[in-house]
């Protein structure tokens, strides 16, 4: 797979995540918890792709935080982004006994903050 395709890929992956979780939050019974651990792995995977995109071997990690302080190096847009703490959402929120509860307004916050990095790697990624 060559690097366009890699990162189309990964884009195509991301989107499903994302639909996924917009879908999610306008269940009812509304469902916030599913959502929000989305929303944490799609600015994972954008972040991600951007890195994919400026030719970076991408560290495992789910550390959104780390991610974006590293696509800031290749771009001051992605600088100064607050992403609050949506690496609360990566890994303890899958497991009961690390269950964290988020309302409704935070819930949104995280939604927001994945269509801002959404936006922002598109308009970064191009392959014109």
């Amino acid at each position: 797979m060559n690097k366009k395709e890699h990162i189309l890929s990964w884009l195509e992956k991301v989107e499903h995540d994302f639909s996924s979780a917009q879908v999610l939050f306008e269940h009812n019974p509304l469902v916030l918890d599913v959502p929000c651990f989305l929303c944490q792995q799609s600015v994972e995977k954008y972040l991600k792709a951007y890195l994919f995109y400026n030719s970076q071997d991408i560290e495992k990690t789910h550390d959104c935080e780390f991610l974006l302080e590293k696509c800031g190096h290749f771009d001051p847009d992605f600088r100064g982004i607050d992403l609050k703490n949506i690496n609360d959402f990566a890994v303890d929120i899958r497991y009961p006994d690390e269950a964290i509860a988020p309302d409704h307004s935070q819930a949104m916050v995280y939604l927001q903050i994945t269509e801002k990095i959404r936006d922002l790697v598109r308009s970064k990624i191009s392959f014109e």
